[in-house]
């Protein structure tokens, strides 16, 4: 067997493995939208509480495995699209950190821990507040009301 097929073999095992993970957590996300109340809302995102973060970890792998076993296509394909993968890169930012802000919305020393880190790893004050409109979207006014207390103080 040919060293390119079994990269090539590996990076479609990354690739579905990513696929069928995070896109679970896109179903659950849809699924949230179709909630009828507040706790089965909280019973989805609970579902992928533990895992959701992860699934990145395949995507990321997926592109060092590029990396390493085609470094002629890695090249061309991410100068190609450099600015679509730092859009989508930043989608899933957002995503993370409005997942974790709707999650922890009634808990203030998490969202004031949670909106502290981010801001130690460069976010800058709107980025922050985009993701959490994101999670105010799901939550409603009352984690509006609650964002714009934690934000003050």
């Amino acid at each position: 067997m040919d060293l390119n097929l079994i990269w090539f073999g590996l990076l479609g095992v990354l690739l579905a493995g990513y696929a069928m993970l995070d896109g679970f957590d896109f179903g659950v996300g849809m699924l949230h939208l179709l909630a009828r109340g507040d706790g089965q809302r909280r019973a989805f995102i609970e579902t992928i509480g533990p895992l959701w973060d992860g699934n990145e970890v395949w995507l990321v792998t997926f592109g060092g495995a590029l990396f390493a076993a085609f470094p002629e296509a890695y090249a061309t394909i991410f100068s190609g699209f450099y600015i679509v993968f730092m859009l989508v890169l930043l989608a899933l930012i957002a995503r993370a950190v409005a997942i974790a802000l709707s999650v922890l919305a009634r808990c203030e020393p998490c969202v004031k821990s949670h909106v502290k880190k981010a801001r130690e790893e460069g976010f800058s004050q709107a980025e922050i507040d985009e993701a959490a409109w994101m999670a105010i979207s799901f939550g409603g006014s009352p984690t509006m009301m609650f964002y714009n207390e934690t934000k003050k103080g």
